[in-house]
């Protein structure tokens, strides 16, 4: 009896060192993919990539992230936050696309367009 609870709870001391010890790494490789970046900034991209949906931060939480914050400035939403493009922007292409063919056709003459 007592060998299966020093097993538990070793195996329950394993799992704890090694996700903490994954959570370091994953902190360590980030910092070294994006070296320029801040510690808030990794910390904000690491609580949104993480695997566990419980664990991944919401969306309200990350734009209300330290990181996303402009000092002096509110962190709830205006009409004014959203800047106009300048240009009429043309949907047409919404009204051709009825079907999966007709999207794929669509696909090819863009590609053709551009090359």
């Amino acid at each position: 009896m007592f060998s299966l609870f020093a097993s538990i709870i070793f195996e329950i001391y394993f799992f704890h060192t090694f996700f903490t010890l994954f959570f370091f790494l994953s902190f360590l490789f980030l910092s070294i993919k994006f070296p320029h970046a801040t510690s808030e900034s990794i910390e904000l991209l690491q609580s949104m990539l993480a695997f566990n949906p419980k664990d991944r931060i919401s969306v309200t939480d990350a734009l209300h992230h330290s990181y996303l914050v402009v000092p002096g400035r509110s962190s709830t939403p205006s009409s004014n936050d959203d800047p106009e493009a300048g240009v009429n922007i043309n949907f047409e292409f919404e009204d051709k696309a009825k079907n999966l063919e007709s999207i794929r056709t669509m696909i090819l003459e863009e590609t053709e367009f551009y090359r």
